[in-house]
């Protein structure tokens, strides 16, 4: 199962049981209102952690409907909340005789699915934004990991920055759906196609040329070993490259 697919099963879930949570806040039986307060605080932190990790710009909004303001001078009809609702708390005074608890409770419910279903239909390019990030930031980690091999051995440092130039490429033909008859395509093969689809232009190809070369060096024990200067070229290289071709 895709990343994709586990996320929306997920929230499939989430879906269906607050639907279910509001059948119970609104139905005759007071055993199933009684369980609401059980079945919600569960529902609640899962569906919170959701929206705090797809959408966080909405994640306030969501808590809003839940939790207390801890700045609200009077309980009304516009500041209740679930919280009110699962302390057996209500509005007091004349006004509010005909206050209905379990309804403005289902209307802040309501409103958190409302963001919820915001989720579903972002998600995926929310997930692929953050796939994204992690992958930036893992190679930005190897690269000051070989940065660091260039004090001990400027091979692996080198072997090292060709291994997150070619993964990075690699990435890059997958984004734009290129396809190759090897099984195991090599850097060059890698450059080659992203020049003859237009993704890079004729200076970077020759540039990623240069790099797989220093990278070529690096990796055969036999022949020349390469310099600091090359190796710190292939580095640098590569950090151009993860940052400018997508």
């Amino acid at each position: 199962m895709t990343k994709h697919a586990a996320v929306d099963r997920e929230l499939e879930q989430l879906l269906q049981t607050g639907t279910e949570l509001i059948a119970a806040l609104n139905g005759d039986d007071k055993q199933k209102k009684g369980m609401f307060v059980l079945d919600y605080q569960p529902w609640y932190t899962q569906a919170v952690r959701v929206v705090e990790i797809l959408i966080p710009d909405r994640v306030s909004e969501f808590r809003g409907y839940y939790e207390i303001n801890p700045k609200r001078k009077q309980l009304d009809y516009g500041s209740y909340v679930i919280q009110d609702y699962c302390k057996s708390i209500r509005p007091a005074g004349f006004e509010f005789s005909n206050f209905d608890s379990a309804s403005r409770a289902t209307t802040c419910l309501i409103n958190q699915l409302a963001i919820l279903r915001s989720v579903k239909s972002r998600s995926a390019s929310v997930i692929a934004n953050l796939q994204a990030t992690i992958l930036a930031d893992v190679r930005d980690l190897e690269l000051e990991t070989a940065q660091e091999l260039q004090k001990t051995s400027l091979r692996a440092a080198g072997a090292l920055a060709g291994v997150v130039l070619e993964r990075h490429l690699q990435q890059t033909c997958d984004t734009h759906k290129l396809t190759f008859r090897k099984q195991k395509p090599t850097l060059s093969d890698y450059s080659e196609s992203l020049k003859q689809a237009n993704v890079i232009d004729v200076a970077a190809w020759r540039k990623l040329s240069y790099l797989a070369d220093i990278r070529n060096i690096c990796c055969h024990s036999k022949g020349d070993d390469p310099t600091g200067e090359q190796v710190k070229e292939l580095i640098d290289g590569v950090n151009w490259a993860i940052k400018t071709i997508v």
